[in-house]
């Protein structure tokens, strides 16, 4: 089997059937679907059992605990049975030719394989294309030249689990997982770790992911709070799991086998992201009132 389009599920059911359509109406068919759903609280377990019940495509994995996104993950590139691995979130949906499209270029030889990103929803102002990258599109690279262009381009967000086909046994057979220590931002403690260790990068110029920005998503969900007391404990909370993030990706980075150069590259770029985050992150404190920061403000990580 070629691909598993892995869905993590928490309390996602208004958005469930129009995300696994979406993936139902793939020209490719060679795909399964694998679902794990996080011990859902509102009726998303129970519309997963009827739903994977129309298809032998469907396989659902019923967590006994709660795990949250990072090892969700985890558990799927652990039990896929396809090749490449896609992930799609719940709330987001992908286009009819995405997974044909990566089929084009998937190889034993190419471990990551990057397409671009539709924002829905956005915010008035925001950049439509800062997920996308053009420039390098259908050239295979080494990890390391893709590291140091991702790295380079530092107007644009690369480290979107989302946005990247990961080869399966590349992952397992370099120990690869997300973090399980923290709940946020465990795509920037990863997909540069996985792309300095990888040995075939491709782009493709598919434009294929829907990435909706919902109001109930986790980054966003932080200037939500009602007080101000519950906004700092959210704006304390985003800075120490971004100092974990980038503590995680300073180590994997400083072991993995690409250039000095291109290690402090990364490595100072992450840093440097880190730092306009906490200024944003330092802005919203300070705001009065807290639908001004959910208008304003923007995350880093998974940035709904």
């Amino acid at each position: 089997m070629l691909f598993t389009v892995g869905v993590p599920v928490y309390n996602k059911k208004k958005y469930l059937r129009k995300c696994l359509e979406s993936v139902e109406r793939q020209t490719c068919k060679d795909y399964e679907i694998l679902l794990v759903d996080d011990c859902s609280t509102d009726g998303s377990r129970e519309a997963l059992d009827e739903l994977s019940k129309f298809s032998e495509k469907y396989r659902l994995i019923k967590n006994s605990t709660n795990q949250g996104l990072s090892n969700n993950r985890n558990i799927i590139l652990q039990n896929a049975k396809g090749d490449y691995v896609v992930y799609l979130d719940p709330d987001d949906t992908i286009e009819p030719d995405l997974l044909a499209s990566i089929a084009e270029v998937a190889k034993d030889d190419v471990d990551m394989i990057r397409y671009q990103i539709n924002v829905i929803g956005d915010k008035p102002g925001k950049d439509p294309e800062r997920f996308n990258f053009y420039e390098n599109y259908g050239r295979k690279m080494s990890g390391e030249e893709a590291l140091e262009y991702f790295t380079q381009t530092t107007d644009r967000r690369y480290a979107l689990a989302c946005s990247f086909c990961l080869r399966r046994n590349f992952f397992l057979e370099n120990g690869l997982t997300f973090p399980t220590d923290t709940r946020l931002y465990e795509d920037l403690a990863t997909i540069p770790i996985a792309l300095a260790n990888a040995n075939g990068v491709v782009i493709i110029g598919c434009k294929g992911y829907n990435y909706v920005k919902n109001a109930d998503s986790l980054t966003m969900s932080m200037d939500s709070a009602e007080n101000a007391t519950e906004r700092r404990d959210r704006v304390l909370e985003n800075q120490m799991a971004f100092l974990k993030a980038f503590q995680r990706a300073q180590v994997g980075i400083a072991e993995s086998p690409i250039s000095d150069k291109v290690k402090d590259m990364c490595i100072q770029d992450i840093f440097e992201r880190i730092e306009n985050h906490n200024k944003s992150l330092k802005g919203r404190l300070l705001q009065s009132e807290p639908q001004k920061a959910l208008e304003e403000g923007e995350s880093v990580g998974d940035d709904r």
